[in-house]
């Protein structure tokens, strides 16, 4: 029910309600990732927005070490050693305020239940591209990211 919370709708949830199997593979080209966060040891996720047929919907991504890798292999080595950090830390995530863009290709993950929805994560398993613009934002900081302690990607 993301209109009581203001959330978006779940990608992986309206992907499975539109027949997409976990066996089949899907391109993500050009996407801008947002928040950087570590699960446990040697698993992160991230998240991206995207429209399906006019409902705008989050997308989050899982992934490892290596994946972790190759977005690090194109950020500075100052922003490298700030998203090491910040993934090292409470609360183990950074705003990556979209200056990191990836083309990867992923499958549906098996449904998670969160305490207050459902959804279905996207288990990355190849990387095409990934690119660092620190250019691009998705505008000011979320003040309830800020008092969680969540730090943005600096540009120097």
């Amino acid at each position: 029910m993301p209109e009581l919370r203001e959330f978006h709708a779940d990608f992986g949830l309206q992907a499975l309600k539109l027949g997409v199997t976990r066996d089949e593979r899907i391109l993500f080209k050009n996407y801008l990732l947002q928040l950087i966060a570590r699960s446990r040891e040697g698993l992160y996720t991230s998240q991206a927005t995207c429209n399906v047929g006019g409902l705008e919907c989050l997308i989050n991504f899982d992934f490892g070490d290596d994946v972790l890798q190759a977005i690090l292999a194109v950020l500075p080595e100052r922003q490298a050693a700030q998203v090491r950090s910040q993934l090292m830390a409470h609360p183990y995530c950074i705003d990556a305020d979209a200056k990191v863009r990836v083309t990867w290709t992923a499958q549906l993950g098996e449904v998670v239940k969160g305490p207050h929805e459902q959804f279905v994560p996207l288990i990355v398993v190849e990387v095409g591209k990934v690119e660092y613009d620190p250019t691009l934002s998705v505008g000011p900081e979320d003040p309830a990211a800020v008092s969680a302690g969540v730090q943005r990607l600096r540009v120097e």
